[in-house]
Parts: structure tokens; sequence; C-alpha cells
């Protein structure tokens, strides 16, 4: 789900901005010296501008915001992935977590392994942040701490510093 958002955005965003500059290379005022490399500094700078937007909401003051609409939205796929260690709200989870491609099920299993505390984050019917906050919590230390997650753990581990 936050994957097809931000590819959408990504994608509007590298169409839109070259436009301005390429109409204003056509009506002859001379911005850069070809509308080639025009279009593909404002594609650097695009690409640049949504990183650094991916980053800031990822890190920024309303992640732990974000991370509870997500969950409020997507409470039921979330349950049932964490039933299963599969499925979409699973594949997100991976993503959000940046686990290991090979620890893929190893990760699927600890969530299994943790479903009853992690539904217990989830058992308000309105999230709060520290809900969702302890709920984002509870799986990172489970992973640094399980031997089947090494690399997954390094990686984060390496971020902790």
């Amino acid at each position: 789900m936050i994957r097809r958002r931000l590819t959408a955005a990504a994608l509007c965003l590298s169409l839109i901005a070259p436009a301005p500059a390429l109409a204003q290379d056509a009506a002859g005022t001379g911005l850069g010296s070809s509308s080639t490399t025009t279009t593909t500094v404002l594609n650097i700078a695009t690409l640049v501008g949504i990183v650094y937007a991916v980053i800031t909401t990822i890190n920024g003051g309303k992640s732990a915001e974000l991370w509870r609409d997500y969950l409020d939205r997507n409470r039921a796929e979330v349950v049932a992935g964490l039933s299963v260690g599969a499925g979409p709200a699973v594949d997100d989870l991976v993503m959000i977590f940046d686990v290991d491609r090979s620890e893929r099920r190893a990760f699927g299993r600890l969530l299994r392994r943790e479903r009853a505390a992690l539904l217990g984050h989830l058992a308000a019917e309105h999230l709060s942040d520290a809900d969702a906050r302890r709920f984002a919590l509870h799986v990172v230390r489970q992973l640094r701490h399980d031997p089947a997650l090494t690399s997954t753990a390094a990686r984060h581990a390496a971020r902790a510093l």
C-alpha cells in the first residue's frame, strides 16, 4: 500500500517537474544549453526531492501519526498477516522494517510467534500514536534478538549508532 502511493507520487512528480522548463526552453528563454540537459537536471532534482520527502516522512515528526494511520486503516489485513506470517500486510511490514529478502520467512515466523503481544498493541478501537509506537518497538526489539534475522538485525543496529 505505502509502496504504491510512493511510486505513484514519484511518477507524477517526475512527469510534471520538467514541463515548465521545457516550455520555457521552447519559448526561446535559453534555460540550459539544450532541452535534454535541462530535462536531465530537473529529473535529478526531482528525484533528490522525492528521496528527501520520503526520508522526512518516514523519520520526521509525523512518523508516529502515519504509522498509526497505516495500522488503523489496515488493521484487518495486519491481524490476518500476523496469524499466518504472510500476506499483503506482512509484505508492507517487510518493507517498513527493512527486512532482508533472504529473511522474509523468518520475519513471518517472528510475527506469528509474537502475534499475541502485537495484537495487544492493536486492541484499542482507535489506536493512539503511543499504541502504534509500541507495536513498532516490539517488532524491532524482537527482530534484533532473533538469530534467524541476523542481516536485518545488523542493519538495524548499525542505524542505531
